[in-house]
């Protein structure tokens, strides 16, 4: 019987990879690749009220499962109870969210796994929908510097054939530190520091454990590097860093010149930064 149901949220370059990899020691969980379920699978138009299933959905399930090596009787079995996609836009939403958070349950019997870990960032974006689905769901917000961040989207966003400004840069973490913050006071929402989970992640990540009845482990980060290759996928070179030595990095200075640093510190939401700080 599954007894928690994590998942990891925040801005894309907040260290989220890191933070799964952490987590997932434990030795009662099983993570997994990207699901991207709740943003690629289940839309919603910008102004719209509405969420509807995608039309692609049925394929990145099977991408999914195939990332995650879930494969013959197990695969079919999660596939015959694909629901029905509906006829009209915003109608069977909850039906297919049940069926994503089904597929994880599955996946963590299968490796007789009573927790398991999710971690897409977007789905910060989700968190209504997911918690409407999911009422027992624990979310762990990770929160990174805004300028670090924004280097660090900006240079990855290149490798991803996005490009992305400077100014959407600023508008990806501004926008997530905005929807982090409106989770504050919320009993099953937990707020990490990037910096501090670099700086002692052996405290904070057996803190969280301990503070959810989860035993706390040893050797973190031997067991982090015997377990991270399994959460990311051959695709997704830019992780490549999280095979390393866990450590703080920034490429703020060398990627902007000081225009463009000046421009990014004072365009940063700086208070709601410090707030979710605060209680993290």
């Amino acid at each position: 019987m599954i007894s928690k149901r994590i998942f990891i949220v925040g801005c894309p370059r907040s260290g989220t990879t890191l933070l799964q990899g952490l987590l997932s020691t434990h030795p009662d969980s099983v993570s997994f690749t990207e699901s991207h379920f709740f943003d690629f699978c289940i839309k919603k138009p910008k102004d719209s009220f509405f969420y509807y299933v995608d039309r692609n959905a049925n394929k990145h399930l099977v991408s999914f499962l195939t990332d995650n090596k879930v494969h013959n009787e197990d695969a079919k079995s999660i596939m015959d109870h694909i629901p029905q996609k509906p006829l009209i836009p915003g109608y069977g939403v909850i039906k297919w969210s049940k069926y994503f958070i089904s597929i994880f349950d599955r996946i963590a019997e299968i490796n007789s796994k009573n927790i398991w870990i999710e971690k897409t960032p977007d789905h910060l974006n989700r968190i209504d929908l997911i918690e409407k689905t999911c009422p027992d769901a624990i979310f762990v917000h990770i929160i990174r510097d805004g300028k670090d961040v924004v280097a660090s989207l900006y240079n990855a966003s290149k490798k991803w054939k996005k490009n992305y400004t400077i100014k959407q840069c600023i508008d990806f973490w501004n926008n997530a530190i905005q929807k982090s913050s409106e989770c504050l006071g919320k009993n099953n929402h937990t707020f990490i520091s990037y910096t501090d989970l670099v700086k002692d992640y052996n405290l904070l990540v057996n803190n969280f454990f301990i503070e959810n009845n989860m035993n706390s482990i040893d050797d973190l980060e031997i067991k982090y590097r015997r377990g991270v290759s399994k959460i990311i996928t051959e695709k997704e070179a830019w992780k490549s860093q999280n095979y390393k030595r866990i450590k703080h990095q920034s490429k703020f200075y060398e990627t902007f010149n000081r225009n463009e640093q000046k421009f990014i510190m004072e365009s940063l939401d700086v208070f709601l930064y410090k707030s979710l700080i605060n209680r993290s």
